[in-house]
């Protein structure tokens, strides 16, 4: 379970915008779309980030 509510609720954001990015495209308008590639992009590190922040009981 996420103890780390405000994470989480990145993790979901960003996720969600991802979708909502790339919703509607093919592969071949996503690879010379550099405006989607760069929020996908900077959205996955949004991501990143808040996993990083994420207390996760030990497993030792």
């Amino acid at each position: 379970m996420w103890t780390d509510n405000g994470s989480a609720l990145d993790i979901l954001n960003a996720a969600l915008r991802i979708r909502e990015f790339v919703v509607g495209l093919t592969r071949a308008q996503f690879d010379t779309d550099l405006r989607t590639q760069s929020a996908v992009l900077h959205h996955i590190i949004i991501l990143g980030e808040a996993v990083k922040r994420l207390a996760i009981p030990s497993m030792f």
